[in-house]
Order: structure tokens, then C-alpha cells, then sequence
């Protein structure tokens, strides 16, 4: 659907967009990326507060279920499910990098008329405000939000900035990972500052011990499964692992389960690249089985780069993408090998 005609919007005309369509009362649909984390989560309900607060109604989707550590961020919503008896006047996406990250709603894909995403590698499928310096899509909601302030279309709430910091200290591993700059620090220097004046909602500290430290029993058991799948080569600098149906039936789990799934290949001292291939529900006619790749870098290879080869793509150091196979094994070895194709290429 990538096509040059789309046109790549500045945060001023995002804020131009939503002020207009809630003078004309449009109801706005807000789609994030399917096995939705917590700047997809955070970044959608913040946007949804936004809107609410200039006028007008939203309703926040998704094309998976939302993981129960996250479930703190959904406001006044049981979950991002979408109503298709429900009709919207405008559609719009975040922190959604091609109409293969929309999953099940990406038949909705036509209907999107813009879109919020810092991928810097992606595929523009609508009018888009793209920022690839951004560590999270929410610090381009921050810099929206804040516009709109300064416009005096709206005045602040803590619990936008509580979502906000959620969207960001969740894509960038509590401030860890090498996505997180000093234009980050600075946005989150005036969150955080925004949150401390009101003392009727969650700290930042209670932030960020639900997103990060809070692991329920589902998360733990898919951690020993990982664990228990876990394979590595090249004496380590590839760490993998293989998760079928099968293996998600037997452990007792669901697929929103195995969002942090990839931290456990990615965490082996001395792993350079790091993979997770989950197979998926999706049944296919032609009896070929769906594999979700979910990767990490730990050097200078661009995992969006080898995941752009398998339909996907996403930041240097963190991509996704999907294969086709007819069995697991036939698509971990279509997967392992583009990663030892690029690890020789550092060694």
C-alpha cells in the first residue's frame, strides 16, 4: 500500500487535523498495532484523552488483547476491541508501522487517514506524521499535546502525562535502551514534573514498577517457556527461540502473554542478535503456518533491515516481521539464516 502520493505530516498539522474534527464532532477511531506494548497502549489512550478534551468522542482498538500488566492504561475501555456495528467518521493509527502491524484490523487499512509513528522503517500507508528520532511514538504525542496546550485548545492533565510517560518508559526499557536521547530526557523532565504537582493518580514510580516490575503468573510462565526454548549459534552472538501453537496451548497461555518474550534471548551475555519466531492462530487455506518474528540488536546490525526482508520492519535495534512456512522448523532456518548472513558481516 506504500504510495509517494501520501503526505508526511508535521506535529502543527496532527494538531490541525484533531482540533478541526472535533469542532465537526467526528468520531474518531484510534488503531494500535496488534500484540499491543505500552507506547502503543499508552500513546492510543492518551490521544483519546486528548481528543475527548477538545470536544469530541474516540474510541480506542486493537487487533489483539490488551496484556493484563498493561490493562492499568485502558480508560473507561473493558479492552481495545473493535465494535463493527460501530461506525466512525474519521480512522487514524499509532505507533503502527505497516497494515501488517494492524493484524485482524487491517482491512480498515483504506479508511486510515492519517497516522503518529516514529519507525523509522516502515511502510506509509496514509498521511503520516513519522519522527524516526523519536524514542516512542508517545514523545510525539508529548510535543502534540503540549502545542495544543500552548494553542489554549485545551488545558493539562496529569493522567494524559501519566499515559504519555507510560508510552515512552515502556519503548525505551525505563529510560535503558539506546532509542532514549536527551530531547527524551527533556520531555520526560517535564512530564515527570507535571505528574509530581498532582497527588490524585500513580506516580511515576508506580508507573513504572507496574509496566516493568509487575509480572503476573501468565508472564512468568511464558518466561519459563522461553527460557525452555531458548536455542543459540555463532558461540552465542544468536540467541533464539521457536514457540509453537503447541507449546502456548501446553503452557496454559494466551498470545498477549509472550509480548516480553524477547527480552530472554536478548538478555544472554554476549548475544549480539536476538530473536523470537512465535507461530500464530491464523489459519491459513492453504495449510502454511504464520510465524511472528519479534528481534533485537545488540551492535551495529539493523534488525529492521533483515525483518524489512520478511514483510516487516520497525528501528535498528528492535523490528518485527512474519513468515510464511510450512512448518516451524522450515521458518526458523529461513529466519536464522538472514541473521547469520548479518552477523558475519560484524565479525
Amino acid at each position: 500500500m506504500s504510495n509517494t502520493s501520501y503526505k508526511r505530516l508535521t506535529e502543527a498539522d496532527i494538531c490541525e487535523i484533531l482540533i478541526k474534527s472535533a469542532e465537526n464532532k467526528e468520531k474518531l477511531l484510534i488503531i494500535a498495532h496488534r500484540n499491543p506494548d505500552g507506547d502503543a497502549v499508552g500513546s492510543a489512550f492518551a490521544l483519546k484523552m486528548i481528543y475527548k478534551a477538545l470536544g469530541a468522542r474516540a474510541v480506542c482498538a486493537c487487533g489483539d488483547k490488551v496484556p493484563d500488566y498493561l490493562r492499568f492504561l485502558l480508560r473507561d475501555q473493558d479492552d481495545m476491541v473493535f465494535d463493527e456495528n460501530e461506525e466512525f467518521d474519521r480512522i487514524m493509527t499509532v505507533d503502527t508501522a505497516s497494515v501488517q502491524q494492524m493484524g485482524a484490523l487491517c482491512f480498515l487499512a483504506p479508511k486510515v487517514s492519517f497516522a503518529i509513528d516514529h519507525h523509522a522503517m516502515g511502510e506509509q500507508y496514509c498521511d503520516a506524521c513519522i519522527d524516526g528520532t523519536s524514542a516512542a511514538a508517545g514523545e510525539i504525542v508529548y510535543r502534540i499535546y503540549v502545542e495544543l496546550i500552548n494553542r489554549g485548545a485545551l488545558n493539562a492533565d496529569p493522567d494524559v502525562y501519566r499515559l504519555i510517560y507510560a508510552a515512552i518508559s515502556a519503548d525505551t526499557g525505563s529510560f535503558r535502551y539506546s532509542n532514549t536521547t536527551s530531547k527524551t530526557h527533556s520531555a520526560v523532565a517535564s512530564i515527570i514534573e507535571a505528574i509530581n504537582e498532582d497527588r490524585n493518580g500513580l506516580s511515576c514510580a508506580d508507573i513504572s514498577r507496574l509496566i516493568h516490575d509487575s509480572k503476573s503468573l501468565s508472564t512468568l510462565k511464558a518466561t519459563k517457556l522461553c527460557i525452555e526454548k531458548m536455542k543459540w549459534t555463532e558461540g552465542a552472538a544468536i540467541t533464539y527461540a521457536v514457540i509453537s501453537r503447541e507449546d502456548i496451548k501446553n503452557a496454559g497461555l494466551g498470545d498477549e502473554d509472550l509480548g516480553s518474550c524477547i527480552d530472554i534471548p536478548r538478555s544472554v551475555a554476549g548475544s549480539l542478535l536476538s530473536f523470537v519466531l512465535k507461530e500464530t492462530a491464523t489459519v491459513r487455506e492453504d495449510g502454511l503456518r504464520t510465524y511472528r518474528i519479534s528481534a533485537r540488536s545488540s551492535c551495529s546490525v539493523s534488525v529492521a533491515e533483515i525483518c524489512k526482508k520478511f514483510g516487516g520492519g520497525g528501528h535498528e535495534k528492535a523490528a518485527g516481521g512474519e513468515i510464511v512456512a510450512e512448518n516451524g522448523e522450515i521458518a526458523e532456518k529461513a529466519v536464522l539464516s538472514e541473521f547469520k548472513k548479518a552477523i558475519g558481516e560484524v565479525k
